[in-house]
């Protein structure tokens, strides 16, 4: 079982350094759809310097941090804005991976398609490839005040 850190630089004042641990999930597979749309391709270039992989990677976070995690949902993060209203908008907090960069993303609360306790990361590689990871395995998620 293999155990990976993040880094997430907060652009939004999230304050001392967070970290929030989860185990890696099999998805829905419905990211990749999102993360391939072309308004979301270029608002990740525009806004967080990178064009997604099809598809996210999926964390349920450990109980000892979901207070950490509903404490994330309420900051502002970098909104991911569709032209359309048939799209939901999203945020995101910008993450490093080791020599890899991404995003945490959390989409609207109407939307979402996880239980309270999952969350998703997008990257412009397939990630737990480019780790050595695998569903079940755990990831460290630790924030990082710019």
């Amino acid at each position: 079982m293999g155990i990976g850190v993040l880094v997430m630089e907060s652009h939004s004042g999230m304050g001392d350094k967070r970290e929030l641990r989860g185990k890696i999930l099999s998805g829905v597979q419905k990211a990749a759809r999102f993360t391939q749309l072309d308004w979301v391709r270029e608002q990740c270039m525009e806004k967080l310097g990178f064009i997604p992989f099809p598809g996210t990677v999926n964390l349920e976070i450990t109980e000892e941090d979901i207070s950490t995690l509903k404490a994330l949902r309420k900051e502002e993060g970098i909104r991911l804005i569709p032209p359309d209203p048939q799209f939901c908008e999203s945020k995101a907090f910008p993450i490093v991976m080791g020599h890899i960069q991404g995003a945490l993303i959390i989409p609207e609360e109407n939307v979402r398609v996880h239980g309270r306790a999952v969350i998703e990361i997008m990257a412009p590689v397939k990630v737990k490839d480019a780790l050595g990871l695998d569903e079940g395995d755990y990831l460290s998620l630790r924030f990082k005040k710019i």
